[in-house]
């Protein structure tokens, strides 16, 4: 893989996982409130969805095709939660307050955090075999632009845009990105192999 495309796949992943994080909270945060409880759910799903996806991102019989799974399913969960993200919820909403958050963070978080964790092992393993660079190297650049797409995308969507554009549009763009993140996965240059 071009080493450009996976610096732009890792920032759009690494962004929109930050800014998911954050903005999806306000969907349920009004349902559920923001203890304690709630926000100690959100970190820990989240990390519990990251640490099992780049388990699995480990998987060396995949490449390309994985990442453009990962990324186009997870978009396409951010892109329908908007919409259902209540009726799932709603069942749920009498349960001690604990239970509750876990299992929203569970609902909402999980599957995107699972899905994302996958791209970065993907993306080290694909350009440390494709450019012959070590392991160690790479591994530091794909987590150095993850995170500064993680701060950058984090900052403009919560600080600048969630008053103009909402929560359920922000939701469709972050989704939108990681769609087109997809498809830059499988764009394909002569001299390089799917």
């Amino acid at each position: 893989m071009q080493l450009q495309r996976a610096f732009i796949i890792s920032f759009i992943e690494g962004g929109v996982l930050m800014a998911y994080e954050i903005i999806a909270s306000k969907l349920y945060t009004p349902l559920i409130g923001g203890s304690i409880y709630v926000w100690t759910s959100i970190l820990s799903i989240t990390l519990f969805g990251l640490a099992l996806g780049y388990k699995k991102g480990d998987d060396e019989s995949k490449g390309v095709s994985r990442l453009f799974f990962a990324l186009i399913v997870a978009g396409l969960y951010i892109l329908v939660i908007p919409y259902i993200y209540k009726f799932m919820l709603t069942p749920f909403l009498g349960f001690d307050i604990r239970i509750l958050s876990l299992l929203t963070g569970l609902l909402i978080l999980f599957v995107p955090m699972y899905l994302l964790g996958q791209v970065s092992p993907i993306l080290i393993r694909l350009i440390s075999t494709e450019h012959h660079t070590k392991i160690g190297y790479n591994t530091g650049r794909i987590y150095f632009v993850g995170t500064l797409g993680g701060v950058f995308l984090s900052l403009l969507f919560i600080f600048i845009l969630l008053d103009s554009f909402g929560v359920k549009n922000l939701l469709l763009f972050l989704a939108s990105l990681l769609i087109i993140a997809g498809l830059i996965s499988k764009f394909k240059q002569d001299n390089e192999k799917l």
